[in-house]
């Protein structure tokens, strides 16, 4: 019986998290691929459920967008994230999809994760784009963002390969 108190407990405590992401740029340079910058957090989030930090990410800039992972950046070393351009996702700058993976901080093998989905149609993100000379640039304006529900797996502390 205390089981499945346990059980409920721990559904009731993820539910409502969310990854919120803001601001963000993207500069896409055709052939030579795009930079990607963010910043990640989950509000909602407890220090056990991995946290409501913030942590910057900057995908790489090389080829087309990567489907490695990359270690996003939390200033003081709590809160890690690894984000990356979902693979097969690209259609342009005004329309991809982001994977984030959060740890567990105190359960090594736990993680939250989510898929953005980035585009200029989400009216309520304010993501404009702009042509900058040969290149193309979109950015989240006036405190636009993106938020996804955050799904949490019991299993895995770090993504699979191939990381940045």
């Amino acid at each position: 019986m205390h089981y499945s108190l346990i059980l409920i407990s721990l559904a009731a405590a993820t539910q409502g998290l969310y990854f919120h992401v803001s601001p963000l740029t993207i500069t896409d340079k055709g052939k030579d691929g795009g930079c990607v910058d963010f910043t990640v957090n989950n509000p909602d989030a407890v220090y056990e459920q991995g946290g409501h930090d913030s942590a910057t990410c900057s995908l790489p800039c090389s080829g087309s967008p990567p489907s490695c992972w990359s270690h996003c950046d939390s200033g003081h070393g709590s809160s890690a994230y690894y984000a990356r351009v979902t693979p097969g996702s690209y259609q342009s700058a005004s329309k991809y999809s982001i994977d984030i993976w959060q740890p567990y901080v105190y359960e090594l093998a736990n993680h939250n994760n989510g898929t953005v989905e980035i585009s200029t149609d989400n009216a309520n993100a304010h993501y404009e784009c702009a042509p900058q000379g040969q290149y193309t640039t979109c950015e989240t304006k006036d405190g636009g963002a993106f938020d996804t529900a955050v799904h949490p797996y019991y299993g895995g502390s770090t993504p699979a390969d191939p990381f940045c």
